[in-house]
């Protein structure tokens, strides 16, 4: 989600690691280990009796989104029959990523989707899975369209963007200095976002003034620097819009540390578990995402229905169980429309 390709996660949400360790360890046990499936088969073997093993790769095991987006991929493949390897490197790391890939291709799994830490480096990798009988999809952060079939998306960047400079603009106005913060400048989905918050904001807000966009690494700590240092040279900034939760994470600590508390406003993507304190505190006005859960569930549906031939293109709108229908826009799927934590509501959101 948040990572860098580099890497939306980040050692920002890694820091939160009792809540995921306890977590994962739990979905672990669940669902198999990265020596991958015991009695798989090959994809052939799997697709033709019925029995389908699927590799789930997400940009880290350590960051509370992907351990919720974890979940909600297990409880759907338990009602679809399906037996799900989720596994990825422990930091931002494309090497294991593709290494992952590459196990999972020679144990012959049915299906391989992944979150890409970078948008070009896992193709080799993905394709040489794809000439082997193996249906490839992507979710959360896509890959280069050759190497996948479809992609489970969030929101769209359009979504996003209206909703996060939408925040921002109605506490600092149309015409305020503000700085945008990512987590790389190589992350696939949040270089979509901030190339979307810059369109929104030229097209709605001409003299809303984006002064730069920095990166913070996912890690909170750095943004924390970052931002701190951003903010005392250029005093006249308003708000900081993130679209990573490590990065809003840290700007928060910045703006109490400055004493700029009501002054700055902090708004962008997070989650509860790593910026609800900061929510609650009003340092934050708001966190925008959607419900990881729900990314995970729905993109067990779209591997399903690729293996059994019923997602095809063309293809208008993917029966996503609990989810109900959702579009299909080409071969991208949507998850729905972002969710805004706020004060009033963050506490009822246990991600």
């Amino acid at each position: 989600m948040f990572s860098k390709a580099l890497g939306r996660p980040r050692r920002g949400l890694a820091s939160l690691i009792t809540v995921a360790a306890a977590i994962a360890a739990i979905a672990v046990a669940g669902c198999g280990s990265t020596g991958g499936p015991s009695g798989g088969g090959n994809a052939t073997t799997a697709k033709k009796g019925g029995s389908y093993t699927v590799g789930m790769l997400p940009k880290t095991t350590a960051d509370p989104y992907f351990v919720a987006a974890h979940q909600g991929a297990e409880q759907a493949a338990k009602a679809l029959g399906m037996k799900l390897i989720f596994n990825g490197p422990s930091s931002l790391d494309v090497a294991g990523q593709n290494q992952i890939i590459s196990q999972w291709a020679q144990k012959h799994v049915s299906a391989i989707t992944v979150s890409a830490n970078d948008p070009n480096a896992l193709v080799p990798a993905l394709k040489q899975a794809i000439s082997q009988g193996i249906d490839v999809s992507s979710w959360d952060a896509d890959v280069n369209q050759s190497a996948r079939k479809f992609f489970m998306s969030q929101p769209t960047p359009d979504q996003l963007a209206t909703t996060l400079v939408e925040q921002m603009v109605s506490s600092v106005g149309p015409s305020a200095k503000i700085l945008l913060m990512t987590s790389t400048l190589t992350a696939p989905n949040q270089n979509l976002w901030v190339k979307a918050i810059k369109q929104y904001v030229g097209q709605k807000y001409p003299k809303l003034v984006i002064q730069k966009v920095l990166p913070g690494e996912a890690d909170t700590s750095r943004s924390f620097n970052v931002a701190k240092a951003w903010l005392q040279a250029h005093p006249e900034t308003k708000g900081v819009l993130t679209v990573d939760g490590a990065e809003l994470a840290g700007a928060a600590q910045a703006v109490e540390a400055l004493n700029k508390k009501g002054k700055v406003v902090l708004t962008g993507i997070g989650v509860p578990s790593q910026n609800g304190k900061d929510v609650k505190s009003g340092t934050v006005k708001s966190a925008v995402l959607w419900n990881p859960v729900d990314i995970g569930y729905a993109t067990m549906y779209m591997v399903h229905d690729l293996l059994t031939g019923k997602l095809k293109p063309g293809a208008t709108e993917l029966d996503a169980g609990r989810l109900g229908k959702l579009k299909v826009d080409g071969t991208r799927i949507i998850l729905g429309t972002p969710l805004v934590f706020t004060k009033q509501n963050v506490d009822q959101f246990k991600f």
